[in-house]
C-alpha cells in the first residue's frame, strides 16, 4: 500500500507539485516566509531527550528499589 502511495507520488513530478502546494499554503497562513534562510535548531529537543533519559533512569532506579525491598519483605515474612 505504502509503496504504490510512493509510486503514484513519484509520477510526473507529483511529489515536487506537492511539495509547492504545501509551501504555498504555509507562506499564506504566515508560517513560512518567502526567501529566508530556514534553520533547525535541536538544541532544545537534545535536552528534552536528556531530561526524559534522566528521568527515565531514576523511574527505573525507584521501580528496582521498590522490587528489591518488596521481595526481601516477603523473604523476611515467610522466615518468621
Amino acid at each position: 500500500m505504502l509503496a504504490d502511495f510512493r509510486d503514484r507520488l513519484a509520477e510526473g513530478g507529483r511529489a515536487d507539485r506537492l511539495l509547492d502546494l504545501a509551501l504555498d499554503r504555509l507562506k499564506e497562513a504566515g508560517l513560512v516566509r518567502e526567501r529566508t534562510t530556514q534553520r533547525t535548531d535541536s538544541t532544545h529537543v537534545l535536552a528534552a531527550v536528556r531530561d526524559v533519559t534522566r528521568l527515565e533512569l531514576i523511574t527505573e532506579a525507584v521501580r528496582a528499589a521498590l522490587e528489591e525491598s518488596q521481595a526481601s519483605s516477603l523473604i523476611c515474612s515467610t522466615s518468621w
